[in-house]
């Protein structure tokens, strides 16, 4: 028997003994503890699991008869120390960071959607501004007072172009521009409706023959000097005093005014009254319109 393995096995065993005694855990054969029981040089390694007990503090030496026992150092009470805060990676922007609490995590998410959103609309964009289709949405219904076949949507309006661009470079949908479009066509709706209601009362304030009496002018205008530049006037004559103005102008061309220098000495009236205009024959209303005064029966 080699007397030097004895020995070795021998305080091996003593040694896991007096381990488990004193509250340790015994290592067992073939660990990094185990092998440092191992004879030769012993290497030092980190315990595994559970670290052994502390040993035992020496008991004080006893004081001698009649003397006080010395006082046992004070030891110093372990600082209460507060929880570690975390810290924010350099890779994470401190708007996702929260010094108390760290991450954001429903911040991110947020963002997140937001991003899934947006480019979930970026992809109804028309590849460019003549893509966009004039029409109005399928929910559209004409403002109230309006009748079907009142209104008609004019494609080849000028406005369109102009909105169809700024569609593009505003990245809207086909249907963010329908909406848009749908918007202004209620404008106008509104305003034509204001025009007209105001046209009418300047009607009123002619009489009941303003009808007539807004045709003879225009007529009048087309005989003297073309259509052409007669039609760019017919914008001037919407309210009654504009209409009354066109009429002076006219008796002033005919020589129908008093102390006209062109007025012949069988000037006619500026006018015929109501019940001479309905006898009139529609040749004669024709004339009438044009300046030529028809024969008094």
């Amino acid at each position: 028997m080699d007397l030097k393995l004895t020995m070795n096995e021998e305080a091996a065993t003593k040694q896991f003994q007096s381990s488990a005694r004193a509250g340790g855990t015994a290592r067992l054969a073939g660990s990094a503890a185990w092998g440092a029981t191992m004879p030769g040089p012993k290497p030092f390694f980190a315990p595994e699991g559970d670290a052994p007990a502390a040993p035992a503090a020496p008991a004080p030496a006893a004081a001698p008869s009649g003397e006080a026992p010395a006082a046992e150092p004070a030891v110093p009470a372990a600082p209460s120390g507060e929880p570690e805060r975390p810290v924010r990676p350099d890779y994470l922007p401190e708007s996702l960071w929260d010094e108390a609490t760290g991450f954001k995590a429903q911040d991110y998410n947020d963002l997140v959607a937001f991003k899934a959103d947006r480019d979930a609309a970026l992809a109804q964009v028309p590849d460019s501004a003549d893509k966009y289709e004039a029409k109005l949405p399928a929910t559209f219904e004409l403002p109230e007072g309006v009748k079907e076949g009142e209104f008609a949507l004019d494609t080849n309006d000028p406005r369109i172009s102009l909105l169809r661009e700024v569609a593009h470079s505003k990245q809207w949908s086909q249907a963010d521009f329908e909406q848009v479009l749908a918007m202004g066509i209620e404008m106008d709706i509104a305003q034509g409706k204001e025009m007209a209601e105001a046209a009418a009362g300047e009607r009123d304030k002619l009489g009941s023959r303003a009808k007539d009496r807004v045709t003879a002018v225009t007529t009048f205008l087309d005989a003297k000097i073309g259509s052409e530049l007669a039609g760019s006037l017919r914008g001037m004559m919407f309210t009654a005093k504009q209409v009354e103005a066109f009429e002076a102008i006219q008796r002033l061309v005919r020589g129908d005014v008093p102390g006209n220098p062109g007025a012949g000495r069988d000037a006619k009236p500026a006018e015929l009254s109501e019940e001479e205009y309905q006898k009139l024959s529609t040749t004669e209303r024709i004339n009438y319109a044009r300046g030529i005064m028809p024969r008094t029966r």
